[in-house]
């Protein structure tokens, strides 16, 4: 009876506390990469003599490093608390 139960409970994981509000998927990463590649191609471009003006190569390298540590952050906020809901 009681694996049964167990996993019946398994089956049906909802959602509680702060994760009915907060969600956090691989999309998520997938954007916070896409973001740091975007930026760190910039820092390239400004480091072989392109001038881009609208932001300095300090800037870029700084929001890079801002956006990939935001994706390994999110990335594991999903693999240890939000994985399980998606299956």
């Amino acid at each position: 009876m009681e694996t049964n139960e167990s996993q019946v409970k398994s089956e049906n994981v909802t959602r509680k506390g702060l994760h009915k509000f907060f969600h956090v998927s691989r999309l998520d990463t997938y954007i916070s990469v896409l973001g740091a590649f975007i930026f760190l191609g910039i820092v390239a471009l400004k480091a072989f003599g392109r001038e881009i003006s609208f932001i300095t190569w300090t800037d870029a390298l700084q929001l890079a490093i801002l956006f990939g540590i935001f994706g390994i952050v999110a990335r594991m906020y999903y693999r240890f608390f939000e994985e399980r809901y998606d299956k």
